[in-house]
């Protein structure tokens, strides 16, 4: 009986081993589908079950399984960035690095008509120009070592504080923490085609951490990471938002004066520290300008009809996505499935501090109620398919804050709970959502519950994108020149090396190379 406790006990730390062995496999996987081979999903599940048993068993340090989940996630997102054009639309932010090495300054940018949104938020683009000049490589190559390091840094300092939150170095309590990331899918979108806004994110669980271990010249620490908060406009305000809803927690919790001080003082030397960086570039300016068309936006969204959705230009993106009738069930357990396990906890802490009106309970209250109005609002315009950008923004800051609270709702339910059959059954539910979310198209287009990769479900997403004269990555070449062989209707593709000319600056930069595809028309 001992030892099936202990694997009922330890059954978390298999799962969430599965979970990272099965992105990493998946993640792999999009380096087959230029020699169109595929293998059976059902197949290679039950391999890797038992690949994750042996781990398990073996796996007793903390930062051998969180090494694991970075290089699982860092590889999943260079995946997708090497295989598929960023924003779908092609990656211009690699040739104004370009511009930016080549005449010496971010003024050069003045010329280009959304050149307004790099200008105010030069960090992303001013690092990897740095880079490119030290170390003397690519735009492309630079970009991937911003992107990568950002995700790196915020995986690490997001386990830190939900770790410092939970007051627990144990295997069981970082195990939950990373099976909440992994299953919040949009977490990781922002670091492939949202980078200013994912240095926002990486900023906000920083300040977090700062608070939480009270390191010495936090104060210090906190101004020297300003650059890092002005790199997305939201990003003081959220963060501000959070630090004052822990002074909250202290003042209803009667903790003392100094902790209550300093959450202000943070709170403070945020939104003053960015402040004057906003009003210099007439940031504040344009957001108060803005914020009556936002609010009159949220109003009329939440009071017309629940289920009125018409055809905008996100609800016709949104359906690309859907390949299989499977993908509609899956897209939307993803996406909301954070939210939902947010609303859970939000009911579970008020209802531990109703009892127990400690500052962890009455902190993650806070943070959870003010989460599910964020993912709300979220869900509402990203069903409505107006405005994507308030539905993308407040899911992406929502996200980290969701995780904190998620993890600790599900690390404090399995601690107090010692009912072998919730355990095992709760598990269960939590290992197969695990498998779904994984294979969510907008979040891995190129593998499916059928196939890994699913070739059928990556073809016919290329043709709906693409389907007229595009610019394709030079990773899919080998697929494409294939699919012009079953498909009759590819003209010729070409290689174009001079890729820093004003002519292709809207051309995918991921690979050095711009391929040409013209599609054949059926008349001739």
């Amino acid at each position: 009986m001992n030892i099936n406790l202990h694997y009922f006990n330890k059954i978390h730390t298999l799962v969430a081993i599965f979970l990272i062995l099965f992105l990493l496999v998946v993640s792999s996987s999009s380096l087959l589908i230029s020699y169109n081979i595929s293998i059976s999903t059902l197949m290679l599940l039950p391999i890797i079950f038992v690949i994750s048993f042996i781990f398990s068993k073996k796996i007793k340090s903390i930062s051998a399984i969180i090494s694991l989940l970075t290089a699982a996630l860092i590889l999943h997102m260079l995946s997708l960035y090497l295989l598929f054009p960023v924003g779908w639309f092609g990656d211009q932010r690699v040739y104004f690095i370009n511009s930016i090495v080549n005449t010496g300054g971010i003024g050069s940018l003045e010329k280009y008509p959304e050149a307004i949104y790099y200008t105010h938020y030069p960090i992303p683009w001013l690092m990897a120009s740095f880079i490119t000049i030290v170390l003397v490589i690519s735009p492309q190559a630079s970009w991937s070592i911003i992107g990568s390091a950002t995700y790196f840094c915020f995986i690490t300092f997001l386990i830190f504080v939900c770790t410092l939150f939970l007051k627990t170095r144990s295997l069981e309590g970082t195990a939950w923490i990373i099976i909440t990331i992994m299953i919040t899918v949009y977490l990781h979108r922002p670091f492939q085609d949202l980078i200013p806004s994912s240095i926002g994110m990486l900023s906000l669980v920083m300040t977090l951490y700062l608070f939480k271990s009270h390191k010495r010249f936090a104060y210090i620490l906190l101004l020297l990471i300003i650059p890092l908060l002005i790199t997305h406009g939201l990003s003081p305000y959220f963060t501000t938002l959070f630090l004052l809803l822990l002074a909250l927690s202290g003042i209803i919790t009667s903790a003392p004066k100094r902790e209550i001080l300093r959450a202000i003082n943070f709170a403070t030397i945020t939104l003053t520290g960015t402040w004057f960086y906003q009003v210099g570039t007439q940031m504040i300016d344009s957001i108060a300008r803005d914020l009556p068309y936002r609010w009159n936006q949220v109003l009329n969204a939440i009071t017309s009809p629940l289920f009125e959705r018409s055809m905008t230009s996100s609800v016709a993106e949104q359906e690309l996505h859907i390949v299989y009738w499977f993908d509609n069930i899956i897209t939307l357990l993803a996406y909301s499935l954070p939210a939902i396990l947010t609303i859970i906890s939000a009911v579970y802490f008020l209802y531990k501090t109703l009892h127990k009106r400690s500052i962890f309970n009455v902190t993650l209250a806070l943070f959870s109620l003010t989460c599910s109005l964020m993912f709300l609002i979220a869900g509402i315009f990203a069903w409505k398919g107006i405005e994507n950008a308030i539905a993308r923004y407040l899911y992406v800051y929502a996200a980290p804050i969701s995780v904190l609270v998620n993890s600790s709702l599900l690390y404090c339910i399995f601690k107090t709970n010692h009912s072998l059959i919730f355990r095992f059954f709760f598990s269960i539910i939590v290992f197969i959502t695990g498998i779904l979310v994984l294979t969510e198209s907008f979040y891995t287009p190129y593998a499916s519950l059928l196939t890994i990769p699913d070739n059928l479900k990556f073809e016919k997403m290329y043709k709906r994108f693409y389907g007229g004269f595009e610019r394709l990555s030079h990773s899919s070449l080998g697929f494409i020149i294939r699919m012009k062989a079953r498909a009759n209707e590819i003209t010729y593709v070409t290689l174009d090396t001079c890729i820093l000319s004003d002519y292709s600056r809207n051309c995918i930069y991921n690979n050095g190379l711009r391929v040409a595809l013209i599609k054949r028309s059926r008349s001739a």
